[in-house]
């Protein structure tokens, strides 16, 4: 799955406010900690300290949410997430625009908010009005008003599996140890999470987290993104609230390496502000910047709300622009330790590549390159061990445009990430020239061998001016395909999506896993129609999860039409009619029958995965009255009825041409049975078959 950075993200405004539920975040020490800012700069840096509220200094406070103020000494662990988090523009709140920060957050609201922090938002109100084919069976039972398109995208994204949905509900309050699932599988964990399913959990509460669990608290806690309170408990079934939300995401946003084409914030050195133009100045990767600021932006320094008078110069800050590209929000992180020089270039090195013509590349960035040359853009893909950086110049009405990468470089980051920097050069045709009367499409792309650790590409132009920061996108991910499955052929799978006839085929790897209902099984365990999940590497499935749901349905057989090869069955008060298929199993007294063998009035167990009949139990329903005569019905003088009173209820019988009556006297005839006189009769599938007077 793609990992991007947090963009947009809003929590709805849906969530209920609810009652106080305690922080179990765990505090983290108040120490120093060295970081770099766009390279060799030495700055200290407060780590967050939860166990410290917030002390506001007593100026006017513009506060992204109406009711933050009311909660800076209770929640201060949190004030300082949300409101940064609001300026950035990833979460909202209230029409009255508070946030409510005690509020509830809902599985399907927590599903939402990770969707749209890995940028899939798009794609899930694009799928609105889409219902997976997993999850058509709980329509009626979850009565969702909004949210179809992004549980479709989470089954396909692989964030809910399909195993997990029987005991999904979207209504109910998230729990922390399936926030852990969920946010470790959006970031590219899963793997991770899965080795560490029987780690260690250093939690007193470790018990408590449930089995399939386990390697995802492991490693949300490892990552700092949850951890545990100061009682050592990480509260696993305890439901989150939208401080702790805020706080999570703000946390997992180092986790999620990557940027968009705007990104909306950087880490600056402080020089000095102007209220003239409210022009904030900064060093930035070496040079002198200036950037604009919206009237009375807030300032987190020290651990307190403050302005832009209690900056000095050497704070290291951490700036969020909005879509202006004004600053909003300013955080200080830390303050240049010594006298470097800050003008000092970053140490870089070259790194060596080479150009590539569309014929020499992979077929797979080759579709890229068809669908994005005719927009200027840039963009960068990691196959098997390759890098290609791409630059696209756009659609040209002219020839004499040319667009090239002159340079690689790569500098090294305090975190030990790197940068790669290509220099990009573009070339217009001069004023005059002769030029080709054509529409063309400039466009130039370079591979280079990859490395570890690499954190974005800056491509820039030969001033230095950063014309875009991307995240490689890894082709050789894992993704994912959903369906029932249809057919397995040799070393094929075939899977039907939806309601479609069509099946597609996937090839299977010969170490591909397969996991029935989250256990592990061989393929052979895999039956038709079973809700299926495949996970790909470059289109080779490498594991198949595979999951169904068994109802049986007890009841009366009413009807049994052979040629359109179905069953109608009664059970409560209610008739269904069932199809039966070739591979339907069917037994008879617990003899391996056929259907038309079945008969009205047996008694029968009908077993249905994913509502498909798979088996069908019939029994013989014998039954046995007993009762004295209160009426006998007599047509042409042959014995019609019998009605018994049993239990003080009077009962019909119908009796039938080879019912047999057992009479007490040998020549007496069933004509001659009297009233009052004791009977017993018995009857088989509804039918009476017997008759005996006592």
């Amino acid at each position: 799955m793609k990992n991007m950075k947090i963009t947009a993200l809003c929590l709805s405004a849906a969530i209920a406010l609810s009652t106080v539920t305690t922080p179990v975040f765990a505090s983290a020490d108040t120490n120093k900690a060295k970081v770099g800012v766009k390279g060799h700069i030495t700055i200290s840096m407060d780590k967050p300290d939860k166990s410290k509220n917030v002390k506001s200094k007593p100026i006017n406070i513009n506060f992204k949410f109406s009711d933050s103020k009311d909660y800076l000494e209770d929640m201060s662990w949190a004030m300082k997430a949300i409101e940064k988090l609001g300026a950035k523009g990833i979460i909202t709140g209230y029409p009255d625009k508070s946030y409510k920060p005690q509020g509830k957050v809902t599985n399907m609201e927590a599903l939402s908010l990770i969707l749209k922090l890995t940028g899939n938002e798009e794609e899930s109100r694009k799928k609105d009005e889409k219902v997976h084919s997993s999850l058509i069976q709980y329509q009626k039972q979850w009565d969702l008003k909004w949210g179809w398109g992004y549980l479709f995208v989470a089954v396909e994204k692989g964030i809910l599996l399909p195993e997990e949905i029987k005991d999904f509900n979207p209504n109910q309050p998230i729990k922390r140890h399936e926030l852990a699932k969920y946010l470790v599988r959006a970031i590219g964990k899963t793997e991770d999470a899965e080795k560490n399913m029987d780690s260690k959990l250093d939690f007193k509460d470790a018990d408590a987290v449930p089995k399939a669990s386990k390697g995802y608290v492991y490693m949300v806690n490892e990552l700092g993104i949850m951890t545990g309170n100061e009682n050592k408990q990480f509260k696993p079934n305890e439901p989150l609230t939208r401080a702790e939300i805020a706080v999570m995401i703000d946390k997992a946003d180092s986790y999620l390496d990557g940027y968009d084409d705007d990104e909306n914030e950087a880490k600056v050195v402080f020089l000095s502000y102007s209220y003239t133009n409210n022009r904030l100045t900064v060093k930035y990767n070496g040079k002198s910047v200036d950037y604009k600021t919206i009237d009375d932006v807030i300032v987190y320094k020290n651990k307190e709300y403050t302005d832009v008078d209690d900056l000095t110069k050497g704070d290291v800050l951490e700036v969020v622009f909005n879509s202006s590209k004004q600053v909003i929000f300013i955080e200080v992180i830390g303050q240049v330790e010594d006298d470097e020089d800050e003008d000092e270039d970053v140490a870089r090195e070259d790194i060596k590549y080479t150009n590539v013509s569309y014929s020499n590349l992979p077929t797979s960035i080759q579709k890229y390159v068809d669908t994005l040359r005719a927009t200027k853009g840039y963009k960068a893909y990691k196959l098997e061990d390759k890098i290609y950086l791409a630059a696209f110049m756009g659609k040209k009405n002219t020839g004499g445009y040319a667009i090239k990468i002159e340079d690689l470089y790569k500098y090294e980051l305090s975190n030990g990430k790197y940068v790669i920097e290509a220099v990009v050069e573009e070339i217009e045709p001069a004023s005059g020239s002769i030029v080709t009367q054509a529409i063309t499409y400039p466009y130039t792309i370079v591979k280079l061998n990859s490395f570890d650790n690499i954190s974005r590409i800056n491509f820039i132009d030969e001033n230095g001016k950063v014309l875009a920061q991307k995240s490689i996108e890894n082709l050789d991910k894992e993704t994912t395909a959903t369906g029932v499955l249809n057919k397995i052929d040799n070393n094929y799978i075939y899977i039907k999506v939806g309601t479609s006839p069509v099946s597609t085929k996937y090839e299977i790897s010969e170490d591909a896993k397969v996991y029935v209902n989250n256990k592990a099984a061989d393929i052979e365990d895999l039956k038709l129609d079973m809700n299926l999940k495949l996970t790909l590497v470059n289109d080779i499935v490498t594991k198949i999860s595979a999951d169904y749901q068994v109802n049986e349905v007890e009841g009366t057989i009413q009807f049994v039409d052979i040629s359109k090869k179905q069953i109608r069955v009664k059970y409560d008060t209610r008739l269904t009619t069932y199809k039966v298929d070739d591979s339907t199993e069917i037994t008879l007294d617990g003899k391996i029958s056929e259907l038309k063998k079945l008969e009205f009035g047996m008694k029968v167990t009908v077993e249905l995965v994913n509502n498909k009949v798979t088996r069908i139990d019939a029994f013989n329903n014998e039954e046995s009255y007993e009762g004295k005569i209160r009426d006998i019905e007599i047509a042409n003088k042959k014995l019609k009825s019998i009605t018994l009173i049993v239990d003080s209820s009077q009962m019909k019988f119908e009796i039938l041409e080879d019912t047999v009556i057992d009479m007490l006297e040998e020549d007496a005839k069933p004509t001659e049975l009297a009233i009052n006189s004791i009977v017993e009769i018995n009857l088989l599938n509804g039918r009476v078959i017997e008759v005996i007077e006592r």
